[in-house]
């Protein structure tokens, strides 16, 4: 096995990094699910905020899919809204 010491780069289209539909498709449904277990234990954007340590701007923008997330603000969210990583992240398809 051999091994590369440069580092991935994602192909760009003009300055910014092309993403996929399907992954636009899967941040709409991760942020829609975080709305709809903040909604169920009733809490407010900053309520949710204040418990991931967060900022509630960003969970608006995540709420909504329009933000990329890094996995460990994923993590904050879910552990703020104490679920399981399957009850957030979109289920992939059957193969």
């Amino acid at each position: 096995m051999e091994y590369h010491d440069t580092p991935f780069v994602p192909k760009k289209t003009s300055a910014f990094v092309q993403m996929s539909t399907t992954n636009k498709i899967e941040l709409k449904e991760f942020g829609k699910n975080i709305k709809k277990y903040r909604k169920e234990r009733k809490l407010s954007l900053r309520g949710l905020a204040a418990l991931a340590g967060m900022e509630h701007k960003q969970i608006t923008e995540i709420e909504k899919g329009e933000s990329d997330i890094r996995l460990s603000t994923a993590i904050k969210l879910i552990w703020a809204l104490k679920v399981e990583p399957n009850d957030v992240f979109p289920k992939g398809g059957e193969d």
